[in-house]
């Protein structure tokens, strides 16, 4: 009788512990699917406000235009630079990247490179300054390790002078 009784008593602990573990279960991924609904409608916020600075910067006096070519002569990218040396990312037809790797973008001034930030896998929504005596009189793109470099390891994949 004994062992019957400790016997249901590991059984109804066991259940216990079990409708526990699927209550925690249920709240996490309640709260992961909520995680998730913010992220995208911040990534949305944050892509309307980039394509409206954008829009505003090709708008502005004085802006150039960066076309940056490939080794074909194909345009694979398009910034709008603005006076004051703050430029974005109009458009990228550069493909996706591998995990580990990421699009570097460089200003070259006189044989010098600078980075002027990673672009990601997949170039979209970048914004960086380049300003101050070493301005850029070129952009450049390569491709790099996921973290970047703070030389290009490689060729530049596309290059273009502002117009």
């Amino acid at each position: 009788m004994r062992a019957l009784r400790s016997s249901r008593g590991r059984m109804a602990t066991a259940a216990s512990v079990a409708i526990g573990f699927a209550t925690v279960a249920t709240v996490l991924g309640t709260r992961l699917a909520n995680a998730d609904d913010q992220v995208a409608y911040l990534q949305g916020a944050i892509g309307e406000t980039a394509r409206t600075e954008v829009v505003a910067a090709l708008e502005t006096a004085g802006h150039k235009t960066v076309a940056l070519i490939d080794a074909h002569h194909h345009d694979v990218m398009q910034f709008v630079v603005l006076p004051n040396g703050r430029g974005y990312l109009v458009t990228s037809l550069l493909p996706a990247l591998s995990p580990g790797e990421t699009y570097q973008l460089w200003g070259i001034n006189h044989g010098k490179t600078i980075s002027l930030g990673l672009l990601g896998r997949t170039p979209h929504l970048a914004v960086f300054t380049a300003a101050g005596p070493l301005r850029p009189h070129a952009l450049g793109v390569t491709i790099e390790a996921g973290n970047g470099a703070r030389q290009p390891d490689g060729p530049m994949l596309a290059y273009g002078v502002p117009h």
